[in-house]
């Protein structure tokens, strides 16, 4: 899955977390070895405890990209 030609590379760097977890290494650990905040690496060992292998995939509501034109400036064609 994690290297799979059409994963998108936040859900790999996400599995990657998790697989790593799952072989004891630490959260400083992991976070070196993948370039990214220790405060990611909790994050989503957490969420990934919480919720489950689908919760790699989902976007948190309120995150990600803001729409650039509101409902009112878009009418359907």
């Amino acid at each position: 899955m994690v290297d799979g030609p059409w994963t998108p590379q936040q859900v790999a760097l996400r599995s990657r977390i998790v697989l790593a977890a799952a072989e004891g290494r630490s959260d400083s650990a992991i976070a070196c070895q993948l370039q990214v905040n220790r405060h990611t690496v909790i994050l989503w060992r957490q969420r990934f405890l919480q919720e489950g292998k689908e919760s790699l995939w989902e976007v948190a509501p309120g995150r990600g990209r803001k729409p650039t034109y509101g409902p009112e400036k878009i009418q359907p064609s």
